[in-house]
């Protein structure tokens, strides 16, 4: 289960890898994904 919403999290949080590189642009939007 930690697998699949490890997974789940990076795609949809992206709080991972993806939340670092587009942090000046995904700004705003980043705190309604994971919200």
């Amino acid at each position: 289960m930690a697998r699949c919403r490890g997974r789940r999290q990076q795609q949809n949080g992206g709080q991972g890898t993806p939340s670092p590189k587009k942090a000046p642009p995904n700004t705003p939007p980043a705190a309604s994904i994971p919200v």
